[in-house]
C-alpha cells in the first residue's frame, strides 16, 4: 500500500462503496468498541447540495503572517476568532471582509504569551484562550488583545488537557468543559468553575464506558485519538463524538447521558467503516485508527462530518495512486432530532483533509491540514 492511500485510509475519512450485510455491521461495531446500549436510528437522507468555495487563506493579509494549524474558530460581534496552536496565538478577523485586524498573545513574554492554545472562545464580551501549558489552564483577552485575567490552574488536571484537539472545550455560565487526557483509557471530560480568578475543578464527566469498551491492548482501534465537545444551542446540555467511531452521546450540563446514537446506520457511514475494518485486520491491527478529525455543530444542532467517497475503489485495494477525479469530497450534515442527513458535496480537488470549525452567517469555516490553510464554503440552502 503506498504512503496516499495510507494517508487516505488512516488519517482523514476516505468512503468507499460496497454491500454491508446486517452480520457484517454488528461485526463492525463490536470490533470497534460501541456500546451495546447505543440506539441505532433510520436516518433519512434529506438531500444532496453543492458546497460554493468562497475564500482559501493561507496568509493573513496586511500583516503577512502566514496561517499555522486553527483548531477552532468563533465569532465575538464583529470579529472572528481563529486559534492557532501552531504559532500560539489568537488572530482576529473582521467578520464582514475576513481582513485580518491583529494577534493575541503574540508578544512572547508572560503574562500574555500563551502556550498551546487550544481553543479561542467568545465569553462575556472577551476573548477566552485555552491555554495548555503552564500554570494557568485560561487567560481572557479584550478583542484588541489587552490582558484582562489569567486563571490559575490550582487543581492541575492528571495527564493534563488534550490540547490540540479541535472543538475539545466550551465555556456556559462561568463553567468550562474540556478534555483530559487519561492514561489508561484515552480521554474523559472535566469540568472547571472559573472563579475569583481561579480554577476551581469540578467532578469529572462523560465515563469513557459510554464512548467505547475497556481498552484492550490487542485491539488499539478502541483508542479515543480525539474527542470532541459540542454545546447544543437547542437544549441545556452539550454532545460528545469520539473520533474514532461514528457515535454521538447526548448529557446535560452535569454529565448525565440523556441519549447515545450509533450513525452506522447512514449507508455511507457503514460501508466506510466495514472497509477500515477489514484494511485494520490486513495491514495495521495494532495501530489506533482516527476516522475524522473534527465535527463541526450550527445553531440548529446540525452536525456536520467531513468525508470522501473512493469511485475507484478496485485500482485503491491494490494500492494504486488516486487521481482527484476518482474521490468525490463531501459533509455529512446530521440532524439527530428530525433523523435526517444532509450531503453537502465539494468540487473534485478541493479540501483533501478538511476539519469543520465553525458554522455561521451561511458559511463553514474548514482547516485543511494538507494546504495548511482555512477554507470557507457557502453552505446550500435546504
Amino acid at each position: 500500500m503506498n504512503m496516499k492511500c495510507f494517508f487516505l485510509v488512516f488519517v482523514l475519512f476516505v468512503f468507499t462503496s460496497c454491500n454491508t450485510s446486517k452480520e457484517d455491521s454488528a461485526e463492525v461495531i463490536n470490533f470497534f468498541g460501541y456500546p451495546e446500549s447505543a440506539e441505532m436510528i433510520d436516518f433519512k437522507k434529506a438531500g444532496v447540495g453543492m458546497l460554493t468555495l468562497v475564500k482559501e487563506i493561507d496568509i493573513f493579509d496586511v500583516a503577512n503572517i502566514p496561517v499555522g494549524q486553527i483548531v477552532s474558530v468563533d465569532t465575538l460581534g464583529d470579529d472572528i476568532l481563529l486559534a492557532d496552536i501552531k504559532q500560539n496565538m489568537v488572530h482576529v478577523l473582521d467578520r464582514e471582509t475576513y481582513r485580518y485586524k491583529t494577534s493575541i498573545g503574540s508578544s512572547g513574554k508572560d503574562p500574555d504569551q500563551l502556550h498551546l492554545a487550544f481553543g479561542a472562545l467568545s465569553w462575556n464580551g472577551e476573548v477566552m484562550v485555552g491555554n495548555g501549558q503552564g500554570p494557568y489552564l485560561f487567560k481572557s483577552f479584550s478583542p484588541e488583545g489587552r490582558l484582562i485575567n489569567t486563571y490559575n490552574n490550582t487543581e492541575p488536571l492528571s495527564w493534563g488537557v488534550a490540547a490540540g484537539d479541535i472543538n475539545n472545550s466550551f465555556i456556559a455560565d462561568s463553567i468550562a468543559y474540556v478534555v483530559k487526557q487519561v492514561a489508561e483509557n484515552g480521554k474523559k471530560v472535566a469540568r472547571y468553575r472559573l472563579a475569583d480568578q481561579a480554577e476551581k475543578i469540578k467532578e469529572e464527566l462523560v465515563p469513557v464506558s459510554d464512548l467505547h469498551e475497556s481498552l484492550d491492548s490487542a485491539t488499539m482501534t478502541k483508542v479515543i485519538i480525539k474527542m470532541f465537545l459540542l454545546k447544543s444551542s437547542l437544549g441545556n446540555g452539550f454532545y460528545v463524538m469520539p473520533s474514532n467511531k461514528f457515535l454521538v452521546n447526548n448529557y446535560t450540563m452535569d454529565g448525565v447521558l440523556k441519549s447515545s446514537i450509533n450513525l452506522m446506520n447512514i449507508p455511507l457511514l457503514k460501508t466506510y467503516v466495514e472497509q477500515i475494518k477489514n484494511y485494520a485486520n490486513s495491514f495495521f491491527s495494532s495501530v489506533a485508527i482516527s476516522f475524522f478529525s473534527s465535527v463541526a455543530i450550527d445553531e440548529d444542532d446540525n452536525l456536520y462530518i467531513p468525508a470522501q467517497e473512493i469511485l475507484a475503489y478496485e485500482a485503491f485495494k491494490k494500492g494504486m495512486a488516486l487521481n482527484p477525479e476518482d474521490i468525490d469530497l463531501f459533509i455529512l450534515s446530521i440532524n439527530l432530532e428530525n433523523k435526517s442527513y444532509f450531503v453537502n458535496k465539494l468540487e473534485s480537488g478541493t479540501g483533501k483533509a478538511l476539519a469543520p470549525l465553525k458554522v455561521f452567517d451561511g458559511k463553514i469555516w474548514c482547516y485543511d491540514y494538507v494546504k495548511s490553510q482555512i477554507v470557507i464554503y457557502q453552505l446550500p440552502k435546504i
